[in-house]
């Protein structure tokens, strides 16, 4: 055993006050000339228990008393001979550190010292479910960037990389974009002979559709200038070609904008609005345009919903029918 000992010691680092990995400083066991010599040489501390007092070792006393006894259980059932012990003990230990326990309030269990945080069984159900794999938080998703602060208990969404890489291979146009589309500007369906050639359209095609992308997980400033280009996917003209590039200009200029929830959005002191502190709240706005499409005269109507501070559902949408007033406009949004 104590060249096993040896070797778990000279691997063993912890974590030093500033965050860096220092030596083995102490250890504490039972009685072993060997081991305490060698950890002599090492320049280790070797602190000892009281010999015949199994009761100072506390939770390791225990522990160990019933991972023997469950190895002693499993070979006895098997009818396995002794020299199956260490794989008893190995699949003891296994059993021990899957089954949920419960500590009191002011005990941890090893996970919660390891890790920081407390375990969650839905975890251990997933992987013996569906063969899968714990990677720790999520980074990158998708061509999503989520960054979180659990202290300050904020996330925020962004798509930084697939932005920039839109605008580069999209965006043309020179200059600085303060808005995704021209005030005013209306994307209405021409004559064919104006339409651009069978490249220029894939391309548009393949403009449009990483567009909307954007928009629908986490621009939706820029979900009604999508919407736009979408009506005149089959035959743009040279001039909704460019309106394209320079949504997609923009979106690379404000590639760091994105989607953020926080806690402290949801603070709200109990008042004339009736919210309670700490309690999750829904916020929706919604608003529509009247005649406002020049073909057929129908109207564009749009909402966005929030929790946290921050947009969780949105849309931008040409209405099918025809509002005879502003009033039934707005009221198509809310069907």
């Amino acid at each position: 055993m104590v060249p096993e000992l040896q070797a778990w010691a000279v691997g063993t680092a912890v974590e030093g006050a500033e965050g860096e990995e220092e030596d083995l400083a102490a250890v504490t066991s039972v009685g072993a000339v060997d081991f305490s010599t060698w950890l002599k040489k090492q320049g280790i501390r070797h602190s000892l228990t009281m010999p015949y007092s199994p009761a100072m070792n506390g939770i390791a006393e225990r522990a160990n008393r019933t991972l023997t006894e469950t190895a002693r259980g499993l070979l006895i059932e098997a009818g396995l001979p002794n020299y199956f012990w260490p794989d008893a003990v190995r699949h003891a230990c296994v059993a021990k550190n899957r089954a949920l326990t419960h500590v009191g309030e002011d005990k941890w269990v090893p996970y919660v010292e390891w890790i920081g945080r407390k375990p969650k069984d839905v975890m251990l159900k997933l992987q013996d479910k569906f063969k899968c794999k714990t990677l720790g938080d999520v980074n990158y998703y998708l061509g999503l960037h989520i960054e979180r602060d659990v202290e300050k208990r904020w996330m925020r969404v962004h798509q930084k990389k697939y932005l920039e890489a839109l605008a580069a291979n999209f965006g043309k146009s020179e200059g600085h974009v303060a808005t995704p589309l021209p005030s005013g500007f209306k994307c209405v369906k021409g004559p064919a002979e104006e339409s651009v050639g069978e490249e220029e359209r894939r391309r548009f095609h393949s403009l449009v559709g990483s567009l909307m992308y954007a928009a629908v997980h986490t621009r939706p400033d820029a979900a009604f200038a999508t919407g736009q280009l979408a009506r005149v996917f089959q035959c743009p003209n040279e001039e909704q070609v460019a309106a394209g590039e320079r949504v997609a200009k923009y979106l690379g200029q404000t590639a760091t904008v994105g989607l953020q929830y926080s806690a402290a959005a949801q603070r709200r002191q109990k008042g004339a609005d009736g919210v309670e502190p700490g309690r999750l709240f829904l916020t929706a706005f919604s608003d529509a345009s009247w005649a406002s499409e020049p073909e057929d005269m129908t109207s564009v109507g749009g909402f966005i919903c929030c929790i946290g501070g921050g947009p969780t559902a949105w849309e931008s949408k040409k209405q099918v029918d025809q509002a005879l007033s502003s009033v039934e406009s707005d009221a198509c949004v809310c069907v």
